[in-house]
């Protein structure tokens, strides 16, 4: 009789449907079990226990990204709110921990466990800010009634997610500006093909623009730069919370404005899962070989 080897147990806890096709992936290496994560059984394969959590503390307890909103697990295909405190406990001292937005204050609760934010990892950020890109085309090609050849478009940030869209939108025939505060990064968006804009001169310019894509998390869209946008002007803020925009005041001028949070998780779940799912088996790898 054949020695069946023990596959490791593995609880996903909250998350959208990213973490739904992450959960299905896993049955290829774990036992794995779902919580906080609905009641619609057909989104889960038949190896994916629903709403049952194993007795014993599991081998690997997989968050969401981000794990939580305030005090409440980030679990949008639930019903109700799932307070945090409630999932922490189904971590044991020896179990792996995955998520992504970690903080340091969920990471000390978590001890002695060993945590990992898979966001941290070059691997998923750029591959993330790819599929972000992707999204991101198509805001534009959904919510504007012109193409994205000729579109006048502006790039606010110089991060891994800027560099995915200009590429992509350059690609496709659009006047790409680029506005960072970094001389080497406005060097770098010249030599990629694109128009380069200190930030010291956003104010002057940006009133010529028909779409707007933030990427940085600060308020930089404040009631005076608002002011100065094209009425007719999309405004796409990327930036995770609390955001770029003064939303607020964008909704009393008038200006449409989308607050872009989780797209990788809205319009390619399916291929964010896969990523995450990549990047936690790399993980483990290495952890294995330390």
């Amino acid at each position: 009789m054949k020695h069946q080897i023990k596959k490791p147990t593995c609880v996903l806890a909250g998350g959208d449907l990213r973490q739904a096709y992450l959960a299905n992936l896993l049955t290829e290496d774990m036992d794995v079990s779902v919580t906080a994560m609905g009641e619609d059984p057909s989104l889960f394969s038949p190896h994916v226990a629903v709403n049952s959590i194993p007795a014993s503390h599991p081998d690997v307890l997989v968050l969401p990204m981000p794990v939580s909103n305030g005090s409440m697990l980030n679990a949008p295909l639930q019903k109700e709110p799932v307070p945090l405190a409630e999932i922490l406990p189904l971590a044991g001292p020896n179990t792996l921990v995955f998520g992504g937005k970690v903080s340091a204050e969920l990471e000390h609760s978590l001890s002695p466990c060993r945590v990992y934010d898979y966001l941290e990892r070059e691997e998923l950020a750029v591959l993330n800010a790819a599929v972000t890109a992707e999204g991101t085309l198509q805001l534009l090609l959904s919510e504007l009634p012109v193409t994205i050849l000729g579109l006048n478009v502006l790039i606010v940030g110089s991060g891994r997610i800027s560099r995915a869209l200009r590429t992509r939108l350059s690609a496709l025939g659009a006047k790409v500006t680029v506005s960072a505060r970094k001389h080497a990064d406005l060097a770098w968006v010249e030599a990629e093909g694109c128009r380069p804009l200190p930030v010291a001169s956003l104010s002057e310019e940006i009133g010529q623009f028909d779409a707007v894509i933030n990427t940085v998390p600060a308020k930089l869209f404040d009631e005076p730069l608002l002011r100065k946008l094209s009425k007719h002007a999309l405004l796409i803020d990327l930036a995770s919370k609390p955001g770029g925009v003064d939303f607020e005041e964008a909704n009393r001028l008038g200006i449409k404005t989308i607050w872009a949070l989780s797209l990788p998780g809205k319009t390619a779940p399916i291929t964010s899962g896969e990523i995450i799912c990549q990047t936690i088996r790399n993980i483990m790898k290495e952890e294995q070989h330390e």
